[in-house]
């Protein structure tokens, strides 16, 4: 039942971010952690161009090894620092890659076009994205430890096209903001 709680205000918390205009801004990443009832959930979400550099398909062996060794080091979870207070233990780990399709207008404007009427006024060109969504769940022994936990999160060194993570969390009674970069990694969980 607690880990249906957690899982559900992570749900939550995702949709939202998701959801947000600025949902896929290369370098950004957006976190959402919860921390309720001794179970410790990390949803992060961030565009494939941030671990890989590239959005496409995998094509190459090259391409597909960044991509198989990207999603590895996101699912082992040794990106985090936690205490060992809280005596957190990984009990899920996820990262896949979500592809979306978006459609780009280009509209023609020169005089020579204005004076024809029978040609298209606007170019639909497809343009391909994706995603890649990493889900984490810890049970922790010490659920009070989680309370205002500070823990470091590593992802610039490893990741270096990463450059902002934008956290969302949420404690048994407070939620809270705030953003990372490279000269600050830590998260400090809400009470």
């Amino acid at each position: 039942m607690k880990s249906l709680l957690a899982t559900a205000v992570l749900a939550i918390l995702t949709t939202n971010a998701v959801t947000a205009a600025d949902a896929h801004i290369h370098g950004i990443a957006k976190m959402d952690v919860s921390a309720i009832d001794g179970v410790l959930s990390l949803a992060l979400n961030a565009p494939s161009e941030s671990f890989w550099g590239f959005e496409h398909q995998a094509k190459t062996d090259a391409q597909k090894q960044a991509q198989d060794t990207a999603l590895a080091q996101l699912r082992s979870a040794k990106w985090l620092s936690l205490p060992a207070a809280a005596g957190c233990e990984l009990r899920e780990a996820t990262a896949v890659i979500a592809t979306h399709t978006d459609e780009a207008k280009h509209e023609h404007h020169n005089d020579h076009e204005a004076k024809h009427e029978h040609h298209a006024d606007h170019e639909t060109k497809q343009i391909d994205h994706s995603d890649v969504d990493t889900a984490l769940s810890f049970t922790c022994k010490n659920p009070t430890a989680l309370v205002g936990m500070k823990f470091a999160v590593s992802l610039f060194s490893v990741f270096p096209n990463l450059k902002q993570i934008k956290v969302q969390a949420i404690g048994p009674s407070e939620q809270s903001a705030q953003t990372l970069t490279a000269q600050d990694t830590t998260i400090t969980l809400p009470r």
